[in-house]
């Protein structure tokens, strides 16, 4: 299985965990941006070890506003799950927005090219 594969199965996992920590119907979508929205994956194997040196970026957007604290509770206790002959060297950074919010995004490396490099992990596209 391939680097970009393996983290994709990560992102995937931790969509499906913090759905399940959510109150139900509060995320409207989750989706992966950055380098693995642009089907990147920063890699090496050292000693017949997979590192990861990319990050997954999740970005959160809640449909029930008044939800907000208990989805961004739900997103500090997300604990993904080891994967075998793979060490993750940064953790998840998963942001939590409104609609509003994530329009209101300034443009920066991150965000600018969001619209056209995601990955959509669960709900609305």
């Amino acid at each position: 299985m391939s680097a970009l594969e393996i983290q994709r199965l990560r992102a995937s996992a931790i969509a499906r965990e913090l759905v399940e920590r959510s109150p139900a119907s509060s995320i409207a979508c989750i989706f992966a941006g950055g380098s693995l929205g642009r089907g990147e994956v920063w890699c090496a194997e050292i000693a017949g070890l997979l590192e990861v040196y990319s990050d997954v970026d999740l970005y959160v957007v809640v449909g029930n506003e008044t939800a907000f604290a208990s989805v961004r509770a739900a997103a500090a206790a997300i604990t993904a799950a080891p994967v075998t002959g793979v060490r993750f060297l940064r953790a998840p950074d998963v942001g939590v927005y409104s609609r509003a919010d994530l329009l209101a995004q300034p443009a920066r490396p991150g965000t600018i090219d969001l619209s056209v490099n995601h990955v959509l992990l669960h709900g609305d596209p």
